[in-house]
């Protein structure tokens, strides 16, 4: 916001001027001192951050060797040809144009085509294994791919199909999974090292139930280190990128899976949200997601960043599966495989006993009442974004719905949620379940803020507000007063 992008040299961002902070000579003297003692206390930092501990070495090794067992792995397909090479962008042969019109269609569109005989579950899994398999290489959005095992139960689809025997909803379709909910063979990562070369014995009860009606999951996708972040970056499998601009991320945690579904690599994904983790990425992304109230999905299986793999403890706020698609009618398929029947509740009876109720789309039963939120007075929306709100509330209005409009100002909300989540501890588990492992640089540097003994705050505050030039980030520093802040193109991986 405030770096010169010709000179390299810091500019006051538009709307601010440098200014001396006026002060008393003593209170001067005071403020070098602290920052000073600031700097001193970063320089100390920075010398732990660049002396890794011999644990921090040994997981060092135990996430390269995932890696380059992934890597053999990738080696492996191309050398058999058990997965074809994604087309180039001048191939345009019948089998490549084939792939492309596979990877074009949503879930949706996939089940009633092969149920119509026209694709069979073979042709669609070797289509989105070399898409994800291309996706993954350049974009760095998969954690482990389990092609061989998925293109098998592929065939065996498409042998139950021949022999009259359907195998549920979602027969013969392909599925991405998020690197922390269990599979059977797999790690469940969570972007930390430590859970490297620790396969799952059993698959979670939410990946259980997708295969009962007949999903096939073929790829994990990449996350965040310790899951708790807005992007998809970690020391084993690197940072996911985003499809459209592959200069920005796709957004996190469950990052790695929108990209994927956006890329058209996979037709649909698995992810879980907290505080955005479903919502964000899919936004980033350009992609449908959908965060179910919590209590409705099981957590069995499903692992957390913590020593132990032990709950967290997180009563008030809770994280909860969800799916990705290309249309609200993929996401209806995955929450009806999910919740019809009752499997997910006799299996888990910590959960509500509330089915799957089946209503026609865009009728629903009764006047829905929906809140707006225009801006959180921090970060308002971009133009685009505003319109679309906008445009999203005058729809529901004219369907007859109630449109409530929320309060802008989320500071003390904020705070709220924040004090909710680390409530006994419920972030330093976060922290503990690095075990060794260092922080990545950025969020290091974090924590040392976040932990900055409260004599020094004054000092950061100030140095943000005339130094950086930052006002906001000054204003919503611990003890700051809160302020008010003041094309996209063809996707570029083809």
């Amino acid at each position: 916001e405030c770096r010169s992008k010709t000179a390299g040299r810091r500019t006051p961002p538009q709307g601010h001027k440098w200014l001396p902070l006026p002060m008393e000579p003593f209170g001067a003297a005071l403020l070098k001192s602290s920052a000073a003692l600031a700097i001193a206390a970063g320089a100390l930092c920075l010398r732990s951050l660049l002396s890794p501990s011999p644990a921090a070495v040994d997981l060092s090794a135990r996430a390269a060797k995932a890696r380059a067992s992934r890597d053999a792995a990738r080696d492996a397909y191309k050398r058999s040809r058990l997965v074809a090479p994604w087309p180039a962008p001048s191939d345009h042969s019948p089998a490549a144009e084939n792939m492309r019109h596979i990877c074009s269609l949503n879930a949706t569109a996939l089940l009633e085509e092969m149920t119509a005989g026209r694709l069979t579950s073979v042709q669609v899994m070797r289509a989105f294994c070399s898409r994800a398999l291309h996706v993954g290489e350049r974009l760095d959005t998969n954690a482990q791919e389990c092609f061989a095992d998925a293109l098998a139960a592929a065939e065996e689809a498409d042998s139950a199909r021949a022999a009259g025997r359907p195998l549920g909803a979602l027969h013969g379709l392909p599925v991405s999974v998020k690197d922390q909910l269990d599979m059977a063979g797999c790690d469940s990562t969570c972007g930390l090292q430590v859970r490297c070369g620790a396969p799952a014995e059993h698959d979670s009860l939410l990946v259980k139930l997708l295969r009962d009606q007949g999903a096939i999951p073929f790829v994990r996708s990449n996350v965040p280190q310790c899951l708790m972040l807005p992007e998809s970056a970690n020391r084993i499998w690197g940072a996911a990128r985003n499809p459209w601009d592959a200069s920005r991320t796709p957004g996190g945690s469950s990052g790695g899976e929108a990209a994927l579904v956006a890329a058209r690599a996979s037709p649909l994904g698995i992810g879980t949200d907290i505080g955005g983790s479903i919502r964000i990425p899919a936004h980033f992304c350009g992609v449908f997601g959908f965060k179910p109230t919590p209590d409705r999905m099981s957590n069995r299986g499903v692992a957390v960043p913590r020593p132990g793999n032990r709950p967290s403890g997180q009563i008030a706020v809770k994280s909860t599966a969800g799916p990705f698609g290309r249309s609200v009618a993929d996401l209806r398929l995955v929450m009806r495989a999910w919740l019809a029947g009752g499997g997910m509740s006799d299996s888990d009876v910590t959960l509500s006993r509330a089915g799957w109720a089946e209503a026609e789309p865009g009728k629903p039963r009764g006047r829905l009442r929906f809140g707006l939120l225009a801006t959180d007075s921090f970060f308002d929306p971009s133009p685009a974004c505003g319109r679309a709100v906008s445009e999203a509330a005058a729809a529901l209005e004219a369907a007859g719905h109630e449109v409530v409009a929320l309060p802008g100002e989320f500071y003390e909300a904020a705070l709220l949620y924040v004090s909710l989540l680390a409530a006994e501890g419920g972030l330093q588990g976060f922290i503990d379940g690095l075990e060794g492992e260092e922080l990545l640089p950025m969020y290091s540097f974090l924590l040392r803020i976040a932990t900055l003994p409260a004599l020094l705050r004054p000092a950061l505050r100030w140095a943000l507000r005339h130094l950086l030039g930052q006002p906001r980030m000054a204003s919503r520093s611990p003890g700051g007063r809160a302020r008010r802040g003041g094309p996209r193109g063809a996707m570029c991986l083809r």
